[in-house]
């Protein structure tokens, strides 16, 4: 105790010099957006360049799980490629691209548009949506605020606002961007809202997560005259120009009809597993500014 009491006393002014200059700092940093953008960023690329080390060792560990799904889904091609099997190529890929999930990256560093089976001849909607495939470097799913880092930003062609997804699904919306990393607003985070649509009836609602299960999230708005039941599919409506339409979010887990309410408290459980994600699609809808562009136009005419 002696010995420290010395220390404080001989470095004082040292100390002092020290501790201002951190308040300073902090004052600066608090009441500043730009510095506070720079703080963000700056912190965003260390940590995520440490986080790219560990999951690399961690991707590493697990190439036996990955390498059992390849062998699955080759095993199920060869037997339609070989006449063995009742399915054809259009009954498997079909529903997959309708759904917006057949993102597997041709090349990991190159941007690739996502076909629409649905019309060769629609050639609007053919080029509308790019996607940037991009590896996850930090997730978060124990807070109520969580955030997704990704190995792709500025450079890459990647802007806030652009959605993010996955084969299994919605992941969330970019928040953040520096030169070569992205900082995504996750769909588990409290202040985040997805446009859903329930397949079967085609009944808009809202996705929103409620700060607690990481599995699940609330649909909401939905009212009570809807025929909704358990199992039904919900989807990305695409009216917010930020997703794809009909990309999956989850499965309705739940329906309760709450009393003297207009519409359902309904549980969801979500398609994406956010402790094992690993790779994601930046989406780019090359339609997006036009669109936001009318709306504006016609909002201000009003």
């Amino acid at each position: 105790m002696y010995n420290l009491l010395s220390f404080v006393l001989k470095y004082r002014t040292t100390l002092l010099f020290v501790v201002l200059e951190g308040l300073s700092g902090f004052f600066i940093v608090n009441n500043n957006a730009y510095h506070q953008a720079v703080v963000v960023n700056s912190s965003n690329k260390m940590v995520a360049s440490a986080m790219d080390f560990s999951n690399t060792a961690s991707e590493y560990l697990n190439l036996q799980e990955a390498n059992n799904q390849l062998a699955q889904e080759n095993a199920q091609l060869r037997a339609v490629l070989s006449g063995q099997s009742s399915e054809s190529l259009q009954d498997i890929f079909s529903p997959i691209l309708e759904d917006s999930l057949a993102l597997q990256a041709l090349s990991q560093d190159s941007l690739f548009i996502l076909p629409n089976p649905r019309s060769r001849t629609d050639s609007l909607r053919f080029q509308q949506y790019a996607f940037i495939p991009s590896k996850v470097v930090d997730n978060t799913v124990k807070n109520f605020k969580n955030h997704v880092t990704i190995n792709k930003g500025r450079a890459d062609g990647i802007e806030p606002n652009m959605g993010v997804i996955s084969p299994n699904g919605v992941v969330g919306k970019v928040k953040d961007v520096s030169e070569h990393y992205a900082l995504i607003t996750s769909i588990l985070h409290t202040n985040m809202n997805v446009s859903a649509l329930v397949k079967r009836s085609n009944t808009l609602g809202s996705i929103e997560w409620d700060g607690t299960d990481p599995t699940q999230a609330s649909l909401r708005y939905i009212p009570i005259h809807i025929n909704i039941i358990t199992g039904d599919t919900v989807v990305t409506s695409g009216y917010s120009g930020i997703y794809p339409p009909e990309v999956l979010i989850g499965t309705v887990r739940e329906v309760r009809p709450e009393e003297d309410a207009a519409f359902y408290s309904i549980d969801v459980d979500l398609s994406n597993d956010f402790y094992q994600l690993s790779y994601v699609y930046v989406v780019k809808n090359k339609l997006k500014q036009e669109k936001d562009s009318l709306l504006h136009q016609t909002i201000v005419g009003e």
